[in-house]
């Protein structure tokens, strides 16, 4: 069995609706701000919340603690990795993350959301059917599209 993954850049697959908004920044103390998000996420999806130098992750909505960072990048920047799960169905969601650090100057978090679609019919596009056309029938696949946002704060 070969194992491969490949990512192929393409526009988002029909029916995909994700999306994450900045509903409002508060200044919380002299040196920390609340950013509260409102977001639609499909059943499965990835946030990646990443405190730029000199700043880090006081508090938020998803848990009473603070989980150790994950060093990412070459410059060694924590980022936190969350995985979104739940049934079909389901509405907004909201949630907050409190940062400290030098709050005068911006930008302070960089935000992505990653949103994995695995079932129909946003599981598919028309590159990703493109593609495995190209493939030789004893080819056997397992594919699946996401869609990913960034934004900085």
């Amino acid at each position: 069995m070969l194992k491969r993954n490949w990512f192929l850049p393409a526009g988002p697959p029909p029916g995909a609706s994700s999306k994450l908004v900045l509903e409002s920044v508060k200044k919380t103390s002299s040196n920390s701000r609340n950013y509260t998000f409102i977001g639609r996420f499909p059943p499965n999806a990835r946030l990646h919340l990443q405190p730029l130098p000199g700043y880090s992750l006081l508090s938020w909505s998803l848990e009473s603690f603070i989980p150790p960072v994950t060093p990412y990048g070459d410059e060694g920047l924590g980022c936190y990795y969350i995985m979104y799960t739940r049934g079909n169905g389901g509405g907004e969601t909201k949630l907050w993350i409190e940062v400290k650090g030098d709050i005068d100057v911006s930008p302070v978090l960089e935000v992505s959301l990653i949103s994995v679609y695995i079932n129909p019919p946003s599981s598919t596009s028309d590159e990703l059917q493109q593609l495995l056309s190209l493939l030789p029938s004893w080819v056997s696949t397992i594919s699946w599209t996401s869609v990913m946002d960034n934004v900085t704060f």
